[in-house]
C-alpha cells in the first residue's frame, strides 16, 4: 500500500510540475549559471549578448557583475569592459549597456584571457562615448575612469596614455608609468593627480564625486586628492590611445586587460570594484598584475 501511495505521489508532482530543466520554473525565475550559484538579471542580460563562454568565464562574469550590482558599483557605470575574456566579440562589448562597443582602428593584438595589446602606432579603439552629450553617469562633479595595464615599463617618458579624451582646453585620461612628475598623471574633467608608482603595471583609477573631493586609486588602494577644475570633456573616449582633439594621439602598446568610465565613485567603492574586477582576472587565469 505505502509503494502504491508513493507511486501515484510521484505521478501527481509530474503532472502539475512544469516542464522545464531541474523543476525550476521556466518564467519569473533566473537561472543559476552553468558554473554554479545565482545568477542576478544584470548578468544574465549580458551572458545573452555573447557566445563561446567557458564555464569557468561564465561563473567569473556573474561574480562579477552580480558583485558589483551588490556593491552599488554598476548603476554608476557608463562603459565597462573586460579585455580578459573567450573573444575580440565578448571584448569589446559594453558589459553594461548595448550601446558604446568598441569601434577598433589600427593594429591591436588580442589575447584570451589576458586582454589588447596595441602596437604604440596605429592601434586603438574609439568606445564612441563623449561625455559633454551621453548623458550618462558622467558629469562635471561625479565622474571615474579605470584602467589595468598589465605591461611593466619603468618609468620611461613614453607618453603611452592607456585611455581618455582631450578637447583642446579640458582632458580625462588615465597615462602610466609618466615620469616628470614621479609617476602615473591622472586626469578628470579637467583636474590632475599624481601617483607615485615605479612602472606602468597595474590598476589605476581616478574618481570625484564632488567640486571638492576626489580619489586616485593603485590596485585598490586610495588616495585623495583636491580636484581644481570639473570641466566635462567633449570628445569621445579612446582605449588604448588618447582623442587628442577628434584625432588619435600618444598611442600605447601596453597590455591593457579591462576599462571603465562613469559616474563618481567614492573611496570604498573603488577598492570595491577594484576587488571584483581582480577576483575575475584571477578567476579566468589573466597575468598577475592587477
Amino acid at each position: 500500500m505505502r509503494a502504491l501511495l508513493a507511486i501515484l505521489a510521484f505521478a501527481v508532482y509530474f503532472a502539475i510540475a512544469p516542464a522545464s530543466d531541474a523543476g525550476w520554473p521556466s518564467s519569473g525565475r533566473v537561472y543559476p549559471p552553468s558554473g554554479g550559484g545565482v545568477a542576478c538579471s544584470q548578468a544574465t542580460t549580458f551572458l545573452a549578448r555573447t557566445s563561446g563562454l567557458s564555464g569557468t568565464q561564465t561563473s567569473a562574469y556573474t561574480a562579477l557583475i552580480c558583485g558589483m550590482v551588490t556593491d552599488g558599483t554598476w548603476s554608476v557605470m557608463d562603459g565597462l569592459y573586460v579585455f580578459a575574456t573567450a573573444s575580440t566579440a565578448t571584448a569589446n562589448l559594453n558589459l553594461v549597456s548595448t550601446s558604446y562597443g568598441l569601434t577598433q582602428y589600427g593594429t591591436v593584438t588580442f589575447s584570451a584571457n589576458a586582454g589588447y595589446t596595441g602596437d604604440g602606432i596605429t592601434g586603438f579603439f574609439d568606445t564612441g562615448f563623449n561625455p559633454s552629450t551621453a548623458g550618462g553617469h558622467m558629469a562635471a562633479n561625479s565622474a571615474s575612469l579605470g584602467v589595468c595595464d598589465l605591461t611593466y615599463r619603468v618609468l620611461d617618458y613614453s607618453n603611452e596614455i592607456a585611455m581618455g579624451g582631450y578637447d583642446g582646453s579640458d582632458d580625462s585620461y588615465i597615462l602610466p608609468g609618466y615620469t616628470t612628475s614621479g609617476g602615473t598623471y591622472f586626469f578628470l574633467n579637467g583636474s590632475t593627480s599624481v601617483s607615485a608608482s615605479t612602472n606602468s603595471r597595474g590598476s589605476w583609477a581616478i574618481s570625484t564625486t564632488s567640486s571638492l573631493t576626489g580619489y586616485v586609486a593603485q590596485n585598490g588602494v586610495t588616495s585623495s586628492y583636491s580636484p581644481t577644475n570639473s570641466n566635462v570633456v567633449t570628445h569621445n573616449l579612446y582605449v588604448s590611445a588618447l582623442d587628442y582633439v577628434g584625432s588619435a594621439a600618444y598611442y600605447s602598446a601596453d597590455q591593457l586587460a579591462y576599462t571603465f568610465f562613469g559616474g563618481g565613485l567614492t573611496s570604498v567603492q573603488m577598492t570595491a570594484i577594484y576587488n571584483r574586477l581582480h577576483t575575475y582576472l584571477a578567476t579566468v587565469g589573466a597575468p598577475s598584475g592587477c
